[in-house]
């Protein structure tokens, strides 16, 4: 049975094989979004306002860890590009004001992901069959591994 030494020492040469290939992915994937005329950030606030509209731009940073100008920098482009509407203001409270994406930003959204999932199904396709199947398999692993929320290093 394999220590705590050694498999700390497998894990090691996992993460150095896999960051790299997880970084060209992620790349890849960043490609797509700005051929789209978006930045990451901007596809990430449309997704959330898709998922969850009404959201502020408070709520909006919190969800995305990025600072509140960067969102309301966001927003305004999005606004100014058609993607995202201002909501009327909360009857509770006048001052917030809750955002929604467009017919056309939700367009653009699945244009997007249209576009990755092609591009990646593709890539899957080129595999041969374990390849795929070991993917397959190691997928519940990765969304546990990516529901870590703590800050990189």
């Amino acid at each position: 049975m394999p220590n705590s030494v050694e498999n700390s020492r497998e894990a090691t040469i996992l993460a150095e094989t896999l960051g790299p290939a997880l970084l060209q992915l992620v790349r890849q994937f960043r490609a797509g979004i700005h051929a789209a005329g978006l930045s990451p950030s901007q596809a990430m606030v449309l997704k959330r306002l898709h998922e969850h509209p009404g959201l502020g731009v408070g709520e909006l940073a919190a969800a995305e860890r990025l600072r509140r100008p960067t969102i309301s920098s966001h927003i305004k482009e999005l606004e100014a590009a058609g993607l995202v509407e201002r909501l009327p203001p909360h009857a509770d409270d006048r001052r917030r004001v809750g955002f929604k994406i467009t017919p056309a930003g939700r367009v653009l959204l699945e244009t997007v992901k249209a576009r990755w999932t092609e591009w990646l199904a593709h890539r899957l396709d080129e595999l041969p069959a374990p390849g795929r199947r070991a993917l397959a398999d190691a997928l519940p692993h990765l969304g546990a591994m990516s529901a870590h929320t703590e800050p990189t290093p």
